[in-house]
């Protein structure tokens, strides 16, 4: 099962997003033409709260998109480096 985070809900260990992902709903899961997570995704569409969110929900920042892209690239590169430091603990 993919995840798909409805962004305009809470995100927090009573959201319906982490009861999924604590069942084993798969966060890591690339697009198949784009190559993009979910990550990927949040990042581009600067949703901060989102990100950390998965952050702590074991997302991969090292997964690359098919232009070889990797979260990190991402948030550098959409200035979320605030973020880098969630990524980084």
């Amino acid at each position: 099962m993919t995840l798909y985070i409805n962004t305009s809900a809470p995100l927090d260990e009573n959201s319906m997003a982490a009861k999924l992902i604590n069942k084993g709903c798969a966060v890591n899961t690339a697009h198949p033409v784009t190559g993009d997570t979910l990550l990927h995704n949040l990042v581009k569409n600067k949703l901060e709260a989102a990100a950390i969110f998965l952050a702590k929900h074991k997302s991969d920042v090292n997964i690359a998109n098919k232009k070889g892209e990797t979260v990190l690239h991402l948030l550098a590169q959409h200035g979320l480096l605030s973020l880098v430091k969630t990524y980084s603990s």
